[in-house]
């Protein structure tokens, strides 16, 4: 991260001393580097420089109007995986015709505002979703452009929950059934078939991977040429990893190299979606400790962000380097950070005390201290007040696994892929409950392999349009939710009786951007 940098003993950012920034702005503050976005991008740019080619920056990675605006005029265009993420694009002044739509949850709304601004693809990730993209378009009187995203079944060497090309991710189509699911492309007349698109994991750190992917890309690419189904574009998907803490992941250049032989022979056009390797080592997360703790076995250092501000070490155990603004510091012992507890609930078979035979425990003691007790109760109080709503959108058989993909994802409730946490399901029909019974991954519409909320479950069969009820969700529900991917988050409501009352409204894509501004 050469852009932050000490300098006369203070750590800066390009040459903005960070002690002054967070006197002027207060903490916790996202900082980033124009210089490292544009660097990064430029060196894209010139990796690619051999073939016809689009950079098209993952808008998940970081989705902030000041940061798109500045990639937009250094010529990216946007990998997008909702509607929200066209909207940011758009507003940002990306061009339409650098706009790849991805995601394996797309709604009918969504097809039609990226139908409407004349986006350069549509990624699609199922047969479901492919016929329901057709009668989008046709309905319309246009036809979509569609690369299939294809699953190589790769193994990235990576973290579980960012592997996204193995057969038993809930995206892409398997590669063996791709051939067949391109010839149904063919015959919708809604569809006008142009690409294959392939996307492996995130934080790759080593180049084997892509290049058994690539091949394979390869040979689906001749094989569907042979039967007439004419690609003119391979999207290679991201992936680049970044150092974090000793990785040692290949450069643009090198990344490039691996692919590029294969790509050349084909004659297409590259389109690739970096997000992480831009944006990543482009920022910090600036902040101040509030207070020191010794605790015997543990010392902690209390800081004022938190993992509503930085859920990655939370969420995948990663790794980010902590450095002191005051470069004096340096040489000084490092401390480790940890955190706490509450009376539990019921999500599945936990049989958790009464509150009761809670305050039996605690009583004895503190009555006899003759002191004013105060209790701090949430979950207990609000867990299982609470349901997350959530409608089927599609069904996916990959084979080797079924998925249920519904309109919540990992925004909305992220405790089971932040816990592994289980939360009951159920059909809001009734009827469904006297059905068959399948195993499913219950998963939403967000890129990212984490995004689930049941996996292997035992589920009443649910079909496309089900109202489905995640159990147990009123704590640390919306309260952990966020805005990945630009998801509005959720609509909130209070039921009193047989009325009831929204009590905070949906957001809209306005409100996402409000308080940015576009350089």
């Amino acid at each position: 991260m050469e852009h932050f940098a000490y300098r006369n003993f203070e750590l800066c950012c390009e040459r903005v001393p960070l002690p002054a920034l967070a006197a002027d702005v207060g903490t916790p503050a996202y900082v980033y580097s124009k210089a490292a976005l544009l660097e990064s991008l430029l060196a894209y740019e010139r990796a690619f420089a051999g073939v016809p080619h689009v950079v098209c920056y993952a808008i998940k990675a970081n989705s902030n109007l000041g940061v798109l605006g500045t990639l937009a005029k250094a010529g990216a265009g946007a990998d997008i995986a909702s509607g929200g993420e066209l909207y940011r694009a758009l507003r940002a002044g990306i061009p339409p015709k650098k706009i790849l739509f991805a995601g394996p949850g797309k709604t009918r709304e969504e097809m039609r505002d990226a139908l409407k601004a004349d986006i350069l693809m549509f990624n699609v990730e199922s047969a479901g979703e492919l016929r329901v993209l057709d009668a989008v378009a046709r309905e319309m009187g246009v036809r979509a452009p569609v690369a299939l995203r294809v699953n190589p079944d790769v193994d990235p060497q990576t973290h579980p929950y960012i592997a996204t090309g193995l057969k038993s991710a809930k995206f892409g189509v398997p590669l063996a059934e791709s051939v067949a699911t391109y010839e149904e492309a063919a015959r919708l007349s809604g569809l006008e078939v142009v690409g294959v698109q392939m996307h492996i994991g995130s934080q790759l750190t080593k180049t084997a991977p892509w290049a058994d992917a690539v091949a394979r890309v390869a040979a689906l690419v001749r094989t569907l040429r042979e039967r007439k189904i004419d690609i003119r574009v391979v999207d290679v998907g991201g992936g680049l990893g970044i150092r974090y803490r000793e990785e040692t992941p290949p450069t643009h250049a090198e990344y490039a190299t691996v692919l590029l032989p294969v790509l050349r022979e084909l004659g297409v056009t590259v389109l690739v979606e970096p997000g992480r390797s831009i944006a990543g080592n482009a920022g910090v997360l600036l902040t101040r400790v509030l207070y020191r703790k010794d605790a015997g076995a543990k010392r902690f250092v209390i800081v004022d962000a938190a993992m509503n501000d930085l859920i990655r070490p939370a969420l995948y155990d990663a790794w980010h380097e902590i450095r002191p603004v005051d470069e004096a510091r340096l040489g000084g012992p490092v401390r480790v950070v940890d955190v706490g507890g509450g009376l539990g609930i019921r999500y599945r078979e936990e049989t958790p005390p009464t509150h009761a035979e809670y305050a039996t425990v605690l009583l004895p003691v503190l009555r006899g201290l003759g002191v004013t007790v105060l209790v701090e109760p949430g979950r207990s109080i609000a867990g299982n007040a609470g349901v997350l709503l959530t409608r089927v959108l599609y069904r996916k058989d990959a084979g080797a696994k079924r998925f249920v993909i519904v309109d919540a994802a990992m925004n909305d409730l992220i405790r089971p892929a932040l816990y592994d946490a289980w939360h009951e399901i159920r059909p809001v029909d009734e009827a469904r409950l006297g059905g068959p019974v399948e195993t499913v991954d219950v998963v939403g519409p967000v890129c990212e392999s984490g995004d689930f909320l049941a996996k292997d479950r035992q589920l009443a069969a649910a079909e496309e349009g089900d109202l489905l009820a995640v159990m147990s969700a009123g704590a640390y529900g919306f309260a952990m939710s966020s805005n990945y991917n630009t998801r509005p988050r959720a609509v909130e409501v209070l039921v009193d009786g047989s009325r009831y009352t929204i009590v905070r409204r949906r957001e809209t894509y306005e409100d996402l951007v409000a308080g940015e501004t576009i350089l």
